[in-house]
């Protein structure tokens, strides 16, 4: 008979660095890279410069990402991954042909929140037997 291991009272889930990484490059590409081919203009600064509707849920969820990913909330995380790209995909679709193409910028933000969307769902639902990772 098996029973379920249950962690000490007080201690939480221990930090996956890669998930903090990817988190803070989702983040970081958002603030500082160019986010349009052609245009000079990170995430931050198109939404500082009247584009907030467009940037601003972007930017906040990606800052959300980064705390869930620190906090070991994986269910979080996974969501907020995933905001970021619905939100960063569905307002090119919403650009259409008149929109710019995304630049490094966008790029760089919707790989590491794809990756990041990847490994924090599997985090949240499998069991530690089956987790690609190692957890030290």
């Amino acid at each position: 008979m098996t029973t379920l291991a249950l962690p000490a009272a007080g201690v939480g889930p221990r930090r996956d660095l890669w998930l903090v990484a990817l988190a803070a490059s989702a983040l970081l590409a958002a603030l500082g890279l160019p986010w349009f081919m052609g245009r000079s203009g990170s995430a931050f600064t198109l939404a500082l410069g009247g584009a907030a509707t467009a940037h601003a849920p972007l930017l906040i969820a990606a800052l959300a990402a980064l705390w869930f990913s620190w906090r070991s909330n994986f269910v979080a995380l996974a969501v907020s991954a995933a905001l970021v790209l619905i939100w960063a995909l569905g307002t090119g679709f919403a650009a259409g042909a008149a929109g710019g193409s995304f630049g490094l910028g966008a790029t760089v933000a919707l790989a590491a929140s794809g990756l990041l969307f990847a490994r924090a769902a599997h985090a949240a639902g499998g069991s530690a037997a089956t987790r690609p990772w190692p957890r030290s």
